[in-house]
């Protein structure tokens, strides 16, 4: 008996996903360890000295003489090649549909016995109450209808958008904060070591280091002078 849509409905919420998705990820996961045992075999076979797979006992039992690479002296088998990949062609169809058979098999079996509702007395899913709707309280009147549901998702969507933009405001007036606080903060100003024993040039140098700081906070006079204390 095929599972109804409100058994299908129940059970996609109870589990939180389709009971058919957990089906389909099993053969998917078969199908995924089945390519990569026969693309394993191919290259197994492809790799192999021919003389290993019987090919020499083929040639002997119908009386033809294989012909020598004369660059590396040993015997060329031509089709090889070509039985190898027709043979790993016809097992991979071979096991592609024992999956496909038996697999849908288990389906079939898994939605009837295990991701189903009780069978007996029926109508399960009609009065089967999920954890999740424990003590809620459904009102018995209501005054929406479709003109105030498309209100209320008018301002909804009005709603985010307003937050979207206050937030983008307010990063920008963070920024604009931090660059007021820079303005009123003087900058310590490193004195690098002089160069000449000179003192008009250390007289100089301190008198650039001294500007740059200034520069650098022109407001800082408002909040770090001892007037302004």
């Amino acid at each position: 008996m095929a599972a109804t849509a409100e058994e299908t409905q129940l059970l996609t919420e109870h589990l939180t996903y389709p009971p058919l998705a957990l089906i389909d990820d099993i053969i998917n996961r078969t199908n995924i360890v089945l390519n990569s045992c026969i693309d394993a075999l191919d290259s197994g076979l492809s790799s192999a000295d021919p003389s290993l797979l019987g090919f020499p006992a083929l040639y002997a039992a119908q009386g033809r003489v294989a012909p020598v690479d004369p660059q590396t002296g040993e015997l060329v088998y031509e089709e090889a090649r070509m039985e190898v990949e027709e043979g790993v062609h016809k097992l991979e169809t071979l096991m592609e549909n024992a999956v496909d058979k038996n697999f849908d098999r288990l389906e079939l079996w898994t939605l009837r016995n295990v991701l189903c509702l009780p069978r007996e007395g029926g109508g399960v899913e009609r009065w089967v109450r999920l954890g999740h709707y424990e003590n809620l309280q459904i009102p018995k009147t209501t005054t929406l209808t479709p003109e105030s549901l498309l209100a209320l998702r008018h301002t909804l969507s009005e709603t985010s958008k307003l937050h979207a933009a206050l937030l983008a405001e307010q990063a920008r007036n963070e920024t604009q904060i931090q660059k007021l606080r820079a303005l009123l903060q003087p900058r310590v100003s490193k004195h690098e070591p002089r160069s000449s024993t000179s003192p008009e040039k250390g007289m100089i140098g301190e008198g650039e280091g001294e500007g740059t700081g200034r520069g650098t906070a022109p407001f800082a006079f408002l909040t770090h002078t001892p007037a302004a204390q």
